[in-house]
Formats: structure tokens, sequence, C-alpha cells
């Protein structure tokens, strides 16, 4: 799954993002019913919940990423970090909740 979401994130974001998305500091990808929807944010992780309730803490990206899962319905996330400014980004966060134990 990381693979496929790796491959999103270098070859499928849409043409109009595609340009712009070097300029943005983290990407969220969510797999719902084999589609991958993505958003983009600047500032914080934290900025990427969309509905934030103020009786939950995001201090980690693996905490704002199951948020997104649980409003979203879906199984499979994962959060990128810009790590040099340029489009290099790297894992900060992966979830995939179809996996057992």
């Amino acid at each position: 799954m990381k693979e496929e979401f790796d491959d999103f994130l270098k070859n499928r974001i849409p043409i109009y993002d595609a340009p712009f998305i070097k300029d943005h500091k983290y990407v969220i990808l969510i797999k719902k019913n084999g589609n991958i929807s993505y958003a983009l944010g600047n500032i914080d992780y934290t900025f990427l919940v969309e509905y934030p309730q103020n009786n939950k803490e995001y201090s980690t990206p693996e905490k704002v990423l199951q948020e997104e899962l649980e409003l979203c319905n879906a199984s499979h996330g994962i959060i990128y970090e810009n790590i040099d400014g340029k489009g290099n980004f790297q894992s900060i966060a992966f979830i995939d909740n179809t996996k057992k134990c």
C-alpha cells in the first residue's frame, strides 16, 4: 500500500497541482473505495485535519492521519513532509487499518 501512495505522489498528482506540490510542506493521501484523494498543507500537519474537534489533541502526525481516516471512513492513509523545500517528500505517518496482527 505504501508503494501505491509513493507512486501517486510522484506520478499521479493531477496536472493542475503537480507544478506546485514542491511549494507545500505537507501532503496527505487517503485511499477509500479504490480512489486516492489528497490535500496539501503549508503551516503544520495539524492543519490537515478538515474538521478539528476541541476535545481532541492532534500532537502527532499519526493522530492527525487517524482522525482524517475516521472522518472519511477510510482505512489507508499517509502523510508526507517536504524535507528540503524542493519537493523531496518523506513519509511521517502511515496507517493501514486493514493489516491484522
